[in-house]
């Protein structure tokens, strides 16, 4: 039976194709502090794609460092998924927003947000190096609007590209405001025992 490992920095695209159509979004480093995570927000956020790229980078810290992932996901998602609260500058995720992504505590669930970089797959454990890609898929059921979308990324560890709602604030910034659907499980990878004998 596979299994979904803790993983250091991993995600995905499923069977490695990346389509001619599909919108790229790179990081090149891992945000180390509030401060930075900030910082690639606004150069990030400007699109669509860029939001959701940045909410999927605070379920990836939220796997090592879960204080700072959760004040990542707070600037990354909508105000009207948040609460008052502690966690970043009098604001926390919503309850329901908060116990999806404490989920990625679960060993079967903790690289989840890895299978959403390009190049990795369930075969090599999700395994990922830095500079990390997210690919985002035009589909049918797209939807644009000047301050609403619905962007689709791709996971290497799931047929079909998965559904993240978006909205843009004051500021232009996009933010999330619903990603049930980057919660899905993933394919598990297997583990093979090695040969000692």
């Amino acid at each position: 039976m596979k299994k979904i490992i803790t993983a250091f920095f991993l995600a995905a695209i499923f069977s490695q194709t990346v389509f001619s159509g599909d919108k790229l979004i790179s990081v090149n480093r891992i945000p180390a502090n509030t401060e930075e995570f900030v910082y690639m927000r606004n150069v990030q956020s400007n699109s669509p794609e860029g939001g959701a790229a940045m909410f999927i980078m605070s379920m990836i810290i939220y796997t090592t460092d879960k204080n700072l992932g959760m004040q990542c996901a707070t600037i990354a998602l909508d105000q009207t998924r948040l609460v008052s609260g502690s966690t970043y500058k009098g604001f926390t995720p919503d309850k329901s927003a908060a116990e999806k992504i404490a989920a990625l505590s679960e060993k079967a669930k903790s690289f989840i947000p890895f299978s959403y970089i390009v190049k990795t797959d369930p075969d090599r454990d999700y395994k990922a190096v830095l500079p990390f890609t997210f690919s985002f898929r035009d589909m049918p059921n797209n939807l644009r609007s000047e301050n609403e979308a619905k962007v689709f990324v791709v996971s290497s560890g799931d047929q079909a590209p998965r559904a993240v709602y978006m909205k843009r604030n004051d500021k232009g910034i996009w933010k999330v405001t619903n990603f049930e659907g980057l919660m899905k499980d993933v394919i598990q990878p297997v583990h093979k025992k090695g040969d000692d004998l």
